[in-house]
């Protein structure tokens, strides 16, 4: 697991040292203080060089391609270097740098990029614009022993090299649903069926019933050509998605963290679609699972009510396996984190501390 990173001149962070990480990580601040950022550089560090899901993620879907190259680096300096650096298990962890160059000619010269083939440039379609006239970026990954290397134009990746680094397993939970990869839930319910039918059927059900008391069990249905899973409630079936955005949600996390075995994953605006009164429970499911499929979390919210059922759920736990980190914008711009652990967070509910940031 990640035990801490360190950020320099990446988006809103000119520099920020993020430590005492734990299995479950959340995270909050004010607006603009650079949550989902943070997210972010956690994606990029796992080594999937697929920078199209935080495009996409940034406009919403809405013309990716408005997106600057630039936009990157903080203050858009893209003549300083851009680095994401992390420790695992508290020893040496994983490097990425990003360089950005005008045009490809600034590239002439380099050892990774002479290595993509010019078929392989001249099949791209760039729609009349010379080649010379993009922008690149150039992803840099090293563990200390191995070296990656990867390219994209205007954002749109086209080749990775010398790829001798292991991406880390990651899913990557959006406000509005899963982003990386982008498949259906019913795909990976039955995925994790297919693992293991008796046990993770019953974490799903027993992590719905928080949300619908009622619930008897939970099936896949192909309608038309969709696959969609249904609840029983007495002798009704029901999709899921029409017992309200709770279900959904709790379901998505769930079986996210079930694809994210061994993994990373990672969850903007967690309490999204929960009411207040189940977030305790829905946090005990979570954390269950979590150490079930050997995964570790890193979430974001800007709930208050959030942060405290968080920190309660651990406390009634075995394991407080559990971090609150709050990033903070100092008057000099400069953007800072702060870590709580079991300790200091006891101490700020009892007093009623304002601790979102």
């Amino acid at each position: 697991m990640y035990t801490s990173f360190k950020i320099e001149n990446f988006r809103g962070f000119d520099h920020l040292e993020l430590d005492d990480l734990a299995r479950i990580n959340l995270i909050a601040g004010k607006n603009n203080v650079g949550k989902t950022s943070l997210l972010e550089a956690i994606f990029i560090n796992t080594g999937h060089f697929n920078y199209e899901v935080l495009r996409r993620k940034r406009s919403n879907g809405k013309n990716p391609s408005q997106l600057s190259s630039a936009s990157l680096f903080h203050n858009l300096e893209v003549k300083k270097h851009l680095t994401i650096d992390s420790c695992i298990d508290g020893a040496t962890g994983r490097e990425v740098e990003i360089s950005y160059y005008e045009n490809i000619n600034d590239l002439s010269d380099d050892e990774h990029f002479e290595r993509l083939t010019k078929p392989f440039l001249a099949a791209i379609d760039f729609d009349g614009v010379e080649l010379n006239q993009w922008r690149i970026l150039k992803f840099l990954y090293s563990d200390g022993k191995k070296i990656s290397a990867g390219f994209a134009i205007e954002l749109l990746i086209f080749s990775m090299v010398n790829i001798d680094i292991e991406p880390f397993n990651i899913v990557f939970v959006a406000s509005s649903g899963i982003t990386s990869p982008k498949v259906s839930n019913a795909e990976l319910y039955s995925a994790l069926l297919l693992e293991d039918i008796t046990a993770n059927q019953t974490r799903l059900v027993e992590a719905l019933r928080i949300l619908e008391p009622r619930l008897d069990s939970i099936t896949i249905l192909t309608l038309g050509d969709s696959n969609v899973i249904h609840g029983q409630i007495g002798n009704q079936l029901m999709p899921l998605n029409a017992m309200g955005e709770g279900v959904e949600r709790v379901t998505e996390m769930i079986l996210a963290i079930g694809k994210a075995q061994n993994g990373i994953l990672l969850i903007d605006e967690i309490e999204n679609g929960l009411h207040y009164s189940v977030l305790e429970e829905v946090w005990k499911v979570i954390a269950k699972a979590a150490r079930d499929f050997n995964v570790q979390i890193f979430a974001t919210t800007h709930s208050l009510e959030t942060i405290r059922a968080a920190h309660q759920a651990f406390s009634e736990s075995d394991t407080y396996d559990f971090r609150y980190h709050r990033l903070d914008r100092r008057k000099s711009g400069q953007i800072t984190a702060s870590s709580y652990d079991q300790e200091t967070m006891q101490a700020a509910v009892e007093m009623d501390f304002e601790i979102r940031g």
